[in-house]
C-alpha cells in the first residue's frame, strides 16, 4: 500500500493506491486507487466525496463517505476511510501517507 497527500486550496488531497507508492511517484502512475479531499485538521467529515479510480474506467464518486483524519503533521497525514458504496466499490482501513508539497 501507499500513496501520498498535497495540498489543493484549502484541502489536502489525499490518495491511497495498493501498489507502492510515494512522493517520488505520480498519481497517473496508478492503475487503482482511492481519492478524497479532506480539511486538514484532525476531525471527521461526514458526507465527504471518496473517488474510486480505476485504470481507464470513469472515476466513480461515492458522496457519502466518513473520512475521520486521525493525525496530521508537516510530513503526514493519518485518515480513516469509510465508503461503502457497493460490494465493488467499498473501502475500509486507516492509512497513512507523506504529504508531498
Amino acid at each position: 500500500m501507499g500513496g501520498k497527500a498535497y495540498t489543493s486550496g484549502d484541502d489536502l488531497s489525499v490518495n491511497i493506491t495498493n501498489e507502492t507508492a510515494d512522493c517520488s511517484s505520480t498519481i497517473f502512475d496508478y492503475d487503482l486507487y482511492v481519492s478524497t479531499y479532506v480539511t486538514p485538521e484532525v476531525g471527521t467529515y461526514n458526507n465527504v466525496n471518496v473517488i474510486f479510480h480505476s485504470g481507464d474506467e470513469t472515476p466513480y464518486n461515492y458522496l457519502s463517505g466518513t473520512v475521520e483524519v486521525t493525525a496530521i503533521s508537516d510530513t503526514e497525514i493519518t485518515v480513516k476511510i469509510l465508503a461503502e458504496s457497493s460490494s465493488e466499490k467499498t473501502v475500509e482501513g486507516v492509512f497513512t501517507v507523506p504529504i508531498c508539497d
